[in-house]
């Protein structure tokens, strides 16, 4: 089966030690309400973010719980713009209000020596919707940097991944929620597959990349530089299965445990 390039918020696969994983979730009501017709909402912000622990390496942990944290209980409390703040244990999350606001991490991937995590904002409601990628990247436990391409990967490697590109055309969900084809959707805003080429061209290190059980996803963010319509703020994703990728794995790069699946 082909990789599937396609509009995606970036799925937790299943990481490595999940027991080394929380999630704390935070829920506030603005109390500046918002005029819809016939009717007047108070949209929630809510937060979602993991914290590590029992980790050997204390440092990272402790940096990557600081990075991670996208909001402090106690002050949101104290802020009078919100009422109602809430913190709901681990993944669990109140039901989605006709609007809000949705801003989370998730981690796709842990090990010894890296981990892989991608972050969302999500508004919900009113007339414009929209759905931004904060950060997906994959760092060295030991740098807390994305890892250079070269301590990866072997051989050609980015004409492999310009190859998967190329033969992912379907990209779903930009408009409406019906599937676009690769040849429609190039006639809307310029040629996607360029852009996906150039995007590839240019990595160097595992920034905008994820590292998941089963696959290696490659992501572009933002597509609007190549004249693409305000829908098109999505993510592209290239999932690539290991068992494709595994010619390229170096033997003794951090990617080396996936060699035997």
């Amino acid at each position: 089966m082909l990789p599937i390039a396609s509009i995606a918020i970036p799925v937790c696969s299943c990481q490595r030690a999940p027991e080394q994983i929380t999630y704390t979730t935070i829920s506030a009501t603005l109390n500046e309400p918002v005029a819809m017709v016939d009717t007047v909402f108070y949209p929630k912000q809510i937060y979602r973010y993991p914290q590590l622990r029992n980790m050997d390496n204390t440092v990272a942990q402790d940096s990557l719980n600081r990075l991670f944290k996208l909001a402090d209980f106690d002050a949101l409390q104290a802020d009078t713009q919100y009422s109602g703040v809430q913190r709901l244990d681990n993944e669990a999350a109140p039901e989605h209000d006709y609007m809000y606001s949705f801003e989370w991490i998730r981690v796709s991937y842990l090990s010894d020596e890296l981990i892989s995590y991608s972050g969302m904002t999500e508004y919900s409601g009113g007339a414009h919707p929209s759905y931004e990628l904060r950060k997906a990247r994959t760092v060295a436990l030991s740098t807390l940097q994305p890892i250079p391409l070269e301590e990866m990967f072997v051989g050609d490697y980015k004409t492999f991944f310009r190859e998967q590109a190329a033969a992912s055309k379907q990209l779903a969900g930009f408009a409406s929620n019906d599937t676009v084809e690769y040849d429609e959707l190039g006639s809307a805003c310029g040629d996607i597959l360029d852009a996906l080429l150039l995007h590839i061209n240019a990595m160097t290190t595992s920034e905008n990349m994820l590292v998941s059980d089963t696959t290696l996803s490659i992501l572009q963010a933002d597509f609007r530089d190549f004249g693409c319509p305000e829908v098109m703020r999505g993510v592209v994703e290239v999932r690539i299965p290991y068992r494709t990728l595994a010619p390229y794995v170096n033997p003794k790069g951090p990617l080396r445990q996936f060699l035997r699946r």
